[in-house]
């Protein structure tokens, strides 16, 4: 288990960049020894958009938020575990300069190329999630035979791990193979899963996620998100593990909402998707916010200990499609809030569903 070092600390989102509209988000959440950033964007503090339309340009102003972050919350590139680059689809040289740019100034971290139809704001075409810890293990690779490539970080109390699922596997994909690769290469078993995003491309996703899911990896496919990965990839699992364990937690009834909930002995994952394809965008937020909120109330926790919020939603590259489901989010925090991701899709392709929202938070 880790022991923190440091005490609590939530950044305030006024410190470096801004958006257009109010909120009460933090730019980095540091809780329990680790650190979570929000969605680090290529803005400025009017919001306007920094080198517009250069992918590349991009990522200079954007890594120097992180490293701007992480010196705020007394943590170095070293420390970094994990980033989530959501980029804009671009030509592929583009997109192997902006890998090469991050993996040279954060070496050690996993990488997770996530290509979206386009952002919120004209001209944008980056945003990343940092995920840090003052405690962490070497990176490990593996390129496995069975059609999988996994990347896996150790950080205590969450280990973080990228789980690719290449096209076409060796046969049909066999879930029991996959838990035992990531028994061997990092000591975990599937049934320590606190949390999960994945991202598919393909016809080849539905059956896939259906062996991933036999095997306890996936908790929702319905929210999986319809994304441009790498070429020959399938599936792409962001996971995060609870080094001691966690356990699935029953859920309070909520009509029309599909909620899922974990716990380990020091975080919680909460994560909500509408089952109804009537409502607007704005109405599924609605239903979606009321299930967690719900759900965190019978347990005897509260959003003020949510230290990640993630959202995908089914949008246009309008910051109106944005801002109406974030107001609705937004009411149920205070400052200073969660580190937010809040990213447009261009759709969930196993299910009707039009926004997805997760939590992950800190037991006191």
């Amino acid at each position: 288990m880790t022991t923190p070092t440091r005490a609590p600390l939530r950044v305030p989102f006024a410190d470096l960049w801004g958006m257009r509209i109010e909120h009460p988000y933090s730019l980095l959440v540091r809780a329990g020894g680790h650190a979570w950033t929000c969605g680090q964007c290529p803005l400025a503090p009017d919001a306007s958009v920094l080198t517009p339309d250069d992918l590349v340009g991009q990522a200079g102003p954007v890594e120097g938020y992180i490293r701007h972050l992480l010196d705020k919350a007394e943590y170095s590139p070293a420390d970094v575990g994990k980033l989530v680059l959501y980029h804009a689809l671009d030509e592929a040289a583009a997109t192997d300069r902006l890998l090469s740019h991050f993996r040279s100034k954060f070496p050690g971290a996993i990488l997770m190329p996530v290509a979206t139809p386009f952002f919120y704001y004209p001209g944008m075409r980056l945003e990343v999630d940092v995920h840090a810890a003052e405690r962490r293990a070497p990176l490990v690779t593996r390129d496995e035979a069975l059609g999988l490539r996994l990347q896996a970080v150790d950080a205590g109390d969450l280990i973080w791990v990228s789980l690719e699922v290449l096209d076409p596997p060796q046969g049909a994909l066999d879930g029991d193979a996959v838990r035992d690769a990531l028994r061997a290469a990092v000591g975990v078993s599937a049934d320590a899963l606190l949390a999960d995003h994945w991202f598919v491309s393909g016809s080849g996703a539905g059956p896939t996620l259906d062996a991933l899911g036999q095997a306890g990896l996936v908790t929702d496919p319905g929210a999986a998100v319809g994304a441009t990965l790498a070429p020959g990839v399938v599936a792409m699992g962001e996971l995060t593990f609870a080094g001691g364990g966690a356990a699935s937690l029953a859920t309070p009834a909520h009509p029309g909402v599909a909620i899922f909930a974990r716990s380990s002995r020091s975080h919680f994952w909460i994560a909500a998707r509408s089952l109804s394809p009537s409502l607007s965008v704005v109405g599924e937020t609605q239903a979606i916010m009321a299930g967690i909120a719900d759900t965190l109330r019978a347990r005897g926790w509260s959003f003020e200990s949510v230290c990640k919020a993630t959202t995908h939603y089914v949008g246009s590259s309008s910051p109106a499609d944005l801002h109406d489901n974030m107001s609705v989010r937004n009411a149920y925090y205070r400052r200073p809030g969660p580190a937010s991701t809040g990213l447009p899709v261009a759709a969930f392709p196993l299910s009707s569903s039009q926004i997805a929202v997760d939590v992950l938070g800190m037991i006191e």
